[in-house]
Parts: structure tokens; sequence; C-alpha cells
């Protein structure tokens, strides 16, 4: 443990040459030894890394081991057995976590990423709140940046119903920057999730953290949901991140007006999967996991948004191939048309005033409401969220009757 540590001080958070050591040595403790001779002879390493492995030490790592201890965190290092070992899979893996609550399985876990803007609508925070909570029924493991916005609502979504959820930080687990959320995470230890960082405690967040962190959300999770991003989001670059290590990526349409879904948009066409309910992301892990997903969660208390099972033989969307699963996962429940509308953005407002109530294809749904056929698809999912419309095979969609 304690060369890990003193490699990661030295190289810094997030460094690529920690790989490279790890499989040219058969211990860290053997290229220590080694000293500033080999160490210059492998040519891995810049003259300022070479200095920072000379004058810090592992001994100086103590007072982490220690404070750690004092704080009942634990640290895992790639030989630890618990080191989730998805993260091995990165190029730039780290040299050290500090975990504050239990990982447990998650390697054998469908983990999902949830992330978005700080600033989030309305639709955002309902879309974020349902769509966590639905999928921590189903046994998802939900996991985010700790951060305010999409991130603790997908937390709070998560512990709401009942699951787990890993807040993943940009700094020390108890860094000053982050008493607002204190509670949060301490709610989610109590309740089997893990609080995690890359910085030992106390560490405070960098200019440069969010990135080097944004890779770990990703890296630990099967697939990343973007609820809500602006152009420059950084939620954006962790779906980047996603795509760089063959995970998967989904994001929630919005309207093309908005300027909280430019981000979202851009990612659907640039290959994302769009989303409008928790079931577009768990049909594609159910056939791989299905000793840890559950579709059948009838009876499960009314959490933030209600939700309800969609009627049968009526799939959330057509898919392209078909895929076995054993009972479809609930929908939005449907909403008083005044509760609803004043959530909605413009274009969907418009689009629900043509929408009919016997099933029309989504072509001439935009005709009708005069917008390209890519925002009627945006404004539909809003309203499917909402509760105010349902789809039906072939792009075909209508009203849904009220309760």
């Amino acid at each position: 443990m304690y060369y890990w540590l003193w490699l990661q001080r030295a190289l810094g958070v997030g460094s690529r040459k920690v790989r490279a050591v790890h499989s040219a040595y058969s211990s860290l403790e053997e290229f220590y030894q080694g000293g500033s001779t080999l160490w210059k002879e492998t040519g891995f390493f810049t003259p300022k890394e070479l200095r920072c492995l000379g004058e810090i030490t592992p001994q100086s790592v103590t007072p982490i081991i220690k404070d750690c201890i004092r704080l009942h965190y634990h640290i895992l290092t790639p030989d630890h057995p618990k080191y989730p070992k998805r993260l091995l899979t990165l190029p730039d893996y780290p040299a050290a976590l500090y975990v504050w609550g239990d990982l447990c399985e998650v390697d054998d876990e469908v983990l999902i990423a949830v992330v978005g803007t700080r600033g989030c609508t309305p639709y955002g925070q309902q879309v974020a709140m349902q769509i966590s909570a639905t999928m921590a029924k189903a046994g998802v493991v939900i996991v985010s940046g700790g951060a305010y916005g999409v991130d603790t609502i997908a937390h709070k979504g998560a512990l709401k119903a009942g699951g787990r959820t890993i807040a993943v930080l940009a700094g020390g687990i108890n860094a000053g920057q982050l008493v607002g959320n204190e509670e949060l995470r301490r709610q989610i230890v109590e309740q089997q999730g893990a609080v995690l960082s890359e910085y030992p405690p106390g560490a405070p967040i960098g200019r440069n953290a969010f990135p080097i962190r944004n890779r770990l959300m990703s890296g630990l999770s099967l697939g990343t949901l973007v609820v809500e991003a602006g152009e420059r989001s950084g939620a954006l670059i962790t779906a980047n991140w996603a795509n760089e290590q063959g995970r998967d990526v989904f994001a929630i349409p919005g309207s093309v007006m908005s300027p909280t879904s430019l981000g979202c948009n851009r990612l659907i066409a640039q290959g994302a999967k769009p989303v409008a309910c928790a079931y577009d992301i768990l049909e594609e892990y159910i056939d791989r996991y299905p000793h840890r997903i559950s579709l059948k969660i009838a009876g499960v208390k009314e959490s933030a948004s209600p939700v309800t099972p969609p009627a049968p033989g009526k799939p959330q969307k057509q898919k392209s191939a078909a895929k076995p699963h054993s009972a479809p996962v609930e929908k939005p429940q449907a909403l008083r048309k005044d509760e609803a509308m004043p959530t909605l953005s413009d274009g969907a407002k418009a689009l629900y005033k043509v929408l009919p109530c016997e099933p029309a294809h989504i072509n001439d749904l935009a005709a009708a409401a005069k917008v390209e056929v890519r925002g009627a698809l945006a404004a539909i999912t809003e309203l499917e969220i909402a509760g105010l419309a349902q789809s039906l095979p072939g792009r075909r969609f209508c009203r849904k009757p009220n309760r």
C-alpha cells in the first residue's frame, strides 16, 4: 500500500504511467528499490517526475493512511482483491482509491452513471429522479458525482427507491467544498452505497479535477446517461470518456430551444441511444445480468415521480430486434394536464395541441405542429415522461388518457 500511495503522490492523480510501471515490474517495491538510475533508464518519466520520485518517500504517506483509519475509509490499490476490475481496463487506472462505505461486488453488477448540469430545469429534475429511482428499484447501482443539480437528484432518486448508489468525488471525501452535501454522502454510506475518490482525505477540488474524476464514473459503469447538458457541459466529458472506454452512452432528448438540452440532442445525433424511460436502458443489460436486474417492480411505494406499469401489449418503444424480457418496466403515471404543462417546453406544448387520441405517425405530427421530425421526437419524449403521451409500434403516438 505504501508504495502505491507513493507512486500516486509522485506522478499525480490520473497518470497513465501507473499502468506502465505496474506492467513492467513484479512489484512496486522492486521499482522503488531500483532508484533514480533505473527510473531514468526506463525513459518513462519527465525531469519533474524523476525529481518527485526521489524527493517523496513511501514513509511520507503514513499520515494519509492514519487519516483513513481515523475516518473509516478503505484504501484500494490495483493489487487489492476488492479493487474494481473494470477500472483496470482503463489506460490511466488509479494507483489508489479512497472509499467510504462498501463497493460490494461492483464488477458483477449493473452500474449506470447518471450525469448532467448543476443548473437543471424542472424537466431535468423530474427525469433524473424518476429514471434513477426506477433503475435502482430494478437492481441497478446508480453512479454520479456527488455535486449539486442532476448528481444530487440521481443519488436521491436511488436512495428513495431503496437502491444503492455510488458517489465519485473530484476531491477528498471530506473536502471542505462538499460540505453542502455531507448529509447526502452519509445517507449513501448508510444505505450500503459508497463514496469514493482518487484523492486522499482533505484534498481540495483542483481546477482539472472534474475531467479526471469523470473517467472513473464512466469507467466503473456499463453505461452513462446524460440527462441535461449544455453545449460545453462537463457531463459531455463523461460521455466522451464512456465512448473512449467502450461503454454505452444514453441521452435524454430535450427541446431544441432549450440550452440545457443542446448537449444531449447532439449526443443523440452522434449515435447515443435516446431514452424516454428506464426500460430503454435496462433492456440493454437484462440478458447479460438476469441475476441482478428484476423488471418486476409492481407494488413499489410511490416516489417523487409517480410511476405505473404500461398497458399490456404496448411496448415502450419500437425495437429493431426482439429481445426477451420478463416484464415491462413502469412508465410515468399520467398526470393531470394542468399539473404537467407548466414544466414542458414550448415545443412539447405545441405538439400536445395537435396530438390526437388515436395513434398518429411522428411525421404527421411534425407536419401538424410545423416542426422538424427531430424536434417532434424531442417534444414527444417530454410528453411521454410527463405521462401525457404514449408510444406505439411503427413510430406512432397518441394522447395518454387521464386516470
